[in-house]
């Protein structure tokens, strides 16, 4: 043990608080968003949300995180480049290639476990109904 908790040099500490600072306040900013949606989606709390209730509840996480990262750049005296993040030719297809790979990443795992019979893709009409007449 390095006599630093596990944390590494001394060195570090401050970065490893840093990173807990940002978490804490982005789930300070995201929770009366996440209340407000929640009570909007009929979430009973202690229950686990539902697919419909989480993917919202989620991207709205997600929504957040782009603009804190950028006030705390900000605060921080640092530019969005600092943290890889640049608007390039370079940039865009880094982002299209990782979006690719996961993308195709996943065709290929759902490909393999239906042909290992471990899923099968079932579309329910029922939970369709009403929202997809407007493509008929």
């Amino acid at each position: 043990m390095d006599g630093n908790g596990g944390l590494g040099p001394k060195g570090d500490q401050p970065v490893f608080k840093e990173v807990i600072l940002f978490f804490a306040i982005w789930l300070l900013l995201w929770s009366p968003i996440a209340f407000v949606l929640g009570q909007r989606l009929q979430w009973a709390f202690p229950h686990p949300p539902t697919p419909e209730q989480k993917i919202p509840l989620v991207l709205s996480l997600y929504a957040l995180a782009p603009p804190l990262l950028w006030v705390w750049a900000r605060r921080s005296g640092q530019s969005l480049a600092d943290f890889g993040w640049s608007w390039s030719p370079g940039f865009g297809f880094q982002v299209a290639a990782g979006l690719g790979l996961a993308i195709s990443s996943l065709v290929l795992l759902w490909g393999l476990e239906r042909l290992g019979g471990w899923i099968r893709f079932a579309f329910d009409r029922e939970m369709f109904a009403g929202k997809l007449d407007r493509f008929y």
